[in-house]
């Protein structure tokens, strides 16, 4: 049975997320989307986060604020955002680290 099953691949579920209701951004991300957008625009403007191939910063900055915020595990942000371990961010074994 297929796992990544939702309608919407990870960079419009985060677009979605960023254009609805403001609500919905503050319980996904804990911040207003303008907050969202404005750290996003500061990552790749002063380059410390890139595009990557099918993952975008907002994408990227969007997994990471879930899994911060929801102390999620990998395996938990493959399904919102629809992407295999091998996508989603690197830090995802800092985890351990930090606690």
């Amino acid at each position: 049975m297929p796992v990544h099953t939702s309608s919407l691949p990870g960079a419009k579920k985060v677009k979605e997320i960023l254009e609805g209701y403001p609500s919905w951004c503050k319980v996904k991300f804990r911040m207003e989307p303008e907050i969202f957008k404005i750290i996003a625009d500061f990552l790749r403007r002063d380059n410390l986060l890139r595009d990557t191939r099918g993952v975008a910063i907002e994408e990227q900055l969007g997994m990471f604020m879930f899994m911060l915020l929801h102390n999620a595990s990998n395996q938990r942000l493959q399904k919102p955002f629809q992407h295999s371990e091998d996508t989603t961010p690197p830090y995802r074994n800092r985890k351990e680290t930090l606690s």
